[in-house]
């Protein structure tokens, strides 16, 4: 399968957002909730807007699978944020 100059554009743009943006908030919420911290509005925003693009992002792997271990490297990261700051939120209302 040939990849088109429009799939290699459009996974430039998404490499680049990703290595630029998400990923190191990313690996900083993944650090606060590890150490048992709360996710803000702010953050929370950040994860609903970033998983919003999952679809799109599937149908960039159809047609570019060579990135399927990495997209589910940072989607495995994603759930690990959100089932922690979960748990945290969780054990904070116990206490509260």
């Amino acid at each position: 399968m040939t990849t088109s100059k429009k799939d290699l554009g459009i996974a430039q743009v998404l490499l680049q957002r990703l290595n630029e943006q998400l990923l190191p908030y990313a690996l900083k919420l993944k650090d606060r909730v590890d150490k048992g911290e709360l996710l803000t509005d702010y953050d929370q925003k950040f994860l609903k807007e970033a998983l919003a693009e999952a679809p799109f992002i599937r149908t960039q792997l159809q047609r570019q699978p060579q990135y399927e271990s990495l997209a589910y490297q940072v989607f495995s990261l994603f759930a690990h944020i959100t089932a922690k700051g979960l748990e945290n939120e969780t054990a904070s209302a116990r206490k509260g």
